[in-house]
């Protein structure tokens, strides 16, 4: 991720683990990009989606518990 101006930087492309959960059948739930941020925060005890609350990263964990807790409840 770009730290500057918060853009996702796809350095291991994109696309891979979706394909790789359909050709295996199992349920893809999404992606998380990578922050350095994150790896600070956790370093150092604290919580980005606390401390982060509009950051891409903590959007797509948001959006990851979101669609584990649909499929978990169908």
């Amino acid at each position: 991720m770009n730290e500057q101006n918060q853009s996702i930087v796809h350095i291991f492309g994109t696309g891979g683990g979706r394909r790789t959960a359909e050709e295996q059948g199992i349920k893809y739930l999404g992606n998380i990009p990578l922050d350095p941020a994150l790896v600070a925060l956790g370093d150092a005890g604290r919580s980005m989606q606390a401390e982060k609350l509009s950051s891409p990263v903590t959007k797509a964990f948001h959006t990851l518990a979101e669609e584990v807790v649909r499929r978990n409840r169908s």
